[in-house]
């Protein structure tokens, strides 16, 4: 388990930013595809995920 003091809310301000910053990669991979290709789009994703979801920190259990 967790301890409750440990866990912080999610600001308004940090949840307009985080999808801010998604919709900003969202836009960047659309640019990429069309002016690079679907290789140079699916790095973009792939790096916006990883720092979304943070797969490299450990074991993920559910992945949408």
């Amino acid at each position: 388990m967790y301890e409750e003091d440990s866990v912080s809310e999610i600001t308004e301000v940090e949840l307009a930013a985080a999808r801010t910053d998604w919709g900003n990669e969202l836009i960047a991979i659309s640019i990429a595809f069309d002016t690079e290709g679907i290789e140079a789009a699916t790095e973009i994703a792939n790096r916006a995920l990883d720092a979304v979801y943070d797969y490299g920190f450990g074991p993920v259990l559910f992945k949408p």
